[in-house]
This record gives structure tokens, C-alpha cells and sequence, in this order.
């Protein structure tokens, strides 16, 4: 067996391949020639592509939660929290676009840990919220919401699909300003109901 490998420079290897080549393209063969050993060999240290797609979900769930837990613990407003939080996810998307991928596509988790990790995503974001009037229900369609608009947003991003001369930075910071102003507006028609 050769030095060195064990199984988190293959989890390692893998998630390079995801963030240059995209999910699609990672193989057991790939894997094995990024590494420069021969395909068999990894079976000493991992059990199918299947967990090592699973354990790379898991690492990037982590990543991306660290991302978010730094903003959360370093931020004072909960307004300026929310443009924070965007920027540290669409930050996370263009230094890691494959490892983003595996973070919105539950495809890819394999096991309960990893459906675990994207939860406490949205636990943490929900725990932000807490000490306001806001009911649950109103925080999780809030969640979806501002989620969906940031994923849309970084994915016509990713796929270059902004080809007009207006300044794209521009654009995101007036979506994420308009959210923000609604969402202060709901949170005040919340509270008051």
C-alpha cells in the first residue's frame, strides 16, 4: 500500500476532483489516478463511491456551517446578519463550487450524520431568530425563502448566466437589501399580530 493514503486523502482527492470537475465526474478510477495508486487499492479504505460522496457532503456541510457560525458569532445586527450570511454562502459557492453542489442536493447524503450537518445549518440560522416575536413557522418559510433566493442567485452566478453589463456584486446586494427590508417588515407585522 502506498504512503500516505488513508481515507481522508481520499476524501480529500475526491473533493478536489468535485470542486474542478463537478460530482458528475468523480469515478473510483478518477479517485485512484488523482492519487496515483490503482482503483482496488482504495477498497482498504473506503467501502463504495457512495460513501466517499457521502463523507465529502459531510465535510462540506461542515465547511459551510463554520462559514456561517463565524458571521453568526461576529455580527451585531440581525438585518446585517442576514446580508452577512448571504455573502458567506455565495463566498463558500465560488471557492468551492462542487462541494456547494453536494451541500443543496440531498442526493448526495448518504447517512443520517450527513442529513444531520444540513440540519444544523438551518437549526443554527433558526436559534438566530429566537429572541424575536417571530413564530416557527413563520422563521422555517422565512428560511426557505431567503435559502432559495440565495441559491438561485449563486447558481445562474455559477453557470455564468449574467451576461449583462450591470455589476452582478450590484445585483445581489440589491436582492439581499430588498429581502432584508421585507423581512423587517414582516418581522414588525408579526410581532404585532
Amino acid at each position: 500500500m502506498k504512503k500516505g493514503i488513508n481515507s481522508d486523502s481520499i476524501i480529500n482527492a475526491a473533493l478536489n476532483i468535485i470542486d474542478n470537475e463537478g460530482i458528475e465526474q468523480l469515478s473510483i478510477k478518477k479517485i485512484a489516478d488523482f492519487l496515483n495508486i490503482k482503483p482496488p487499492s482504495l477498497y482498504n479504505h473506503i467501502q463504495s463511491l457512495n460513501q466517499i460522496i457521502d463523507l465529502c457532503a459531510m465535510e462540506s456541510l461542515a465547511i459551510l456551517l463554520k462559514e456561517i457560525e463565524d458571521v453568526l458569532n461576529n455580527s451585531e445586527r440581525k438585518i446585517s446578519i442576514l446580508y452577512e450570511i448571504a455573502c458567506a454562502y455565495r463566498y463558500f459557492a465560488h471557492k468551492y463550487p462542487g462541494r456547494y453542489k453536494l451541500t443543496q442536493s440531498p442526493e448526495y447524503w448518504h447517512s443520517r450524520e450527513t442529513h444531520s450537518k444540513a440540519d444544523n445549518i438551518i437549526i443554527r440560522m433558526l436559534q438566530e431568530f429566537s429572541d424575536s416575536n417571530i413564530s416557527k413557522e413563520s422563521k422555517i418559510h422565512f428560511l426557505r425563502i431567503f435559502r432559495s433566493y440565495l441559491h438561485g442567485f449563486i447558481t445562474l452566478e455559477l453557470n455564468q448566466s449574467f451576461q449583462l453589463e450591470q455589476d452582478i456584486d450590484e445585483s445581489f446586494q440589491q436582492g439581499i437589501h430588498l429581502f432584508t427590508e421585507n423581512f423587517s417588515e414582516h418581522l414588525s407585522a408579526d410581532i404585532e399580530n
